[in-house]
């Protein structure tokens, strides 16, 4: 790191995965995080390398996180997410406006497609929740400048619960909606351990 920096420490660790993989016929694909943090990098990556371009928070827009992978003329995918990694419930109000900025900043400078992220790797976090951000992200690739949630919850629930009613749509927005409540604490997976009997409780 005396040497190099950080950057050049990193760069030289992941041009030496890629050149592994090649040997093998495999294109490196790799989150791009790092290398916006250090732009020399991406002056130093193998340039048939693909990079993911990630982030999770609701913004209008993601231009500063495609924008300098686009300009270095690299291929690229969009990673946003469904918002579910350490909550009992995802928080679906910031992974609807997450997936469908990225998504749409994604195809207006050539994203090569979208990798939706979930991250359940807790255990509290139950996969089957995650099925309205996957499919709400499935939705966005296909359609990235139309996609419309109120449509989308419409044909949710006929399509995945076989009910015309949009009651299983309102009630995951509603569930959703708990993240803002004091006392649940951004439903936090923490509070699956704590005992309902509690006095603060």
């Amino acid at each position: 790191v005396k040497e190099l920096g950080i950057g050049g420490v990193y760069v030289r660790h992941v041009n030496r995965l890629h050149d592994m993989l090649g040997q093998y016929g495999k294109r490196m694909m790799m989150w791009a995080d790092i290398a916006l943090q250090h732009p020399k990098i991406l002056q130093e990556l193998k340039k048939d390398t693909i990079l993911l371009s990630w982030g999770y928070g609701a913004a209008p827009n993601y231009d500063f996180a495609i924008k300098p992978i686009k300009e270095a003329e690299f291929d690229f995918m969009v990673c946003p997410g469904v918002s579910c990694w350490s909550l009992i419930f995802p928080d679906f109000e910031n992974a609807v406006v997450n997936i469908q900025n990225y998504v749409r900043d994604g195809a207006k400078y050539g994203a090569l497609g979208m990798l939706n992220t979930t991250w359940d790797d807790d255990g509290e976090n139950l996969f089957s929740w995650n099925w309205y951000g996957i499919l709400w992200s499935a939705q966005c690739a296909w359609q990235p400048p139309k996609s419309d949630i109120n449509s989308f919850n419409s044909a949710f629930s006929q399509l995945f619960y076989g009910t015309k009613s949009p009651a299983a749509a309102e009630a995951i927005k509603l569930l959703a909606s708990a993240h803002k409540i004091g006392i649940c604490r951004g439903l936090h997976d923490s509070l699956f351990w704590e005992s309902p009997f509690a006095p603060e409780q």
